[in-house]
């Protein structure tokens, strides 16, 4: 390989990296809202240890992650849920009012005299707005009003088929979206790219006033033919959110 082409790689993946430091992820549940706690500092990801965790704790974490709260946490996971690698935070002390992890008291970065057997699982509750089934967002377009459409159900994110999706389809995403149902226009074959993972809706069929555009009728959530080059893309016609 060229200097130059490993020069390239090395820049898309600094690109297409978008983690921060105390970025948090659950790892290894059933759902992505249960699952080790893993945080995210000096370019890996780490677990967290669970010496003196608490309900306090998990709230913040599952209200960092966009949930409303915390049902459960586990101090000493199956082996099947213990991570690898570094223990990046210990003696995590939170009153449960903090807006993230990074902000309640822990011994400091890598500072832990832990083992993996000691990692902590949450389990969270209460979806927020943006992770509910049915929830709906435009991906990949220069603004927020225009994209690949993406529908949320069942804890992915997936796109939607253009068979039959016209622009009374159209109007309906744009109204979800907050944006005005006016001049909308709808893009077929992938226009803002292929999506990737599930493709949850096909044939959809919109009278145009719905709320919602899981309230059109569809085949079924999942049940499609099609493959991404077919993803459905929408542009709103106003960049301005409706009040």
């Amino acid at each position: 390989m060229s200097l130059f082409s490993l020069s390239i790689l090395l820049l898309a993946a600094t690109v297409g990296s978008a983690q921060m430091t105390g970025d948090l992820r659950l790892v290894g549940g059933d759902y992505d809202y249960e699952g080790r706690v893993e945080v995210y500092y000096s370019g890996e990801w780490g677990t967290v240890c669970s010496n003196y965790f608490n309900l306090a704790d998990a709230t913040v974490i599952c209200r960092q992650l966009r949930y409303s709260g915390a049902t459960t946490f586990t101090r000493f996971p199956s082996v099947q849920m213990q991570g690898s690698g570094r223990i990046w935070l210990d003696n995590v002390d939170c009153y449960g009012t903090e807006t993230a992890l990074t902000d309640c008291h822990f011994n400091g970065w890598g500072s832990s005299s832990c083992s993996h057997y000691q990692d902590v699982v949450v389990t969270c509750s209460g979806l927020s707005d943006d992770r509910r089934d049915g929830t709906i967002r435009l991906v990949d377009g220069s603004s927020s009003k225009e994209g690949r459409v993406e529908v949320y159900y069942r804890g992915e994110w997936g796109t939607v088929c253009d068979d039959n999706f016209d622009d009374r389809a159209g109007r309906v995403v744009c109204r979800q979206l907050g944006y005005s149902a006016d001049h909308v226009k709808v893009m077929e074959r992938a226009y803002y790219g292929e999506g990737s993972g599930r493709i949850w809706l096909d044939n959809v069929h919109c009278y145009g006033s719905e709320a919602s555009l899981s309230d059109c009728s569809s085949a079924g959530w999942g049940n499609e033919n099609c493959g991404h080059y077919e993803d459905v893309s929408v542009q709103c016609g106003d960049v301005r959110k409706l009040s």
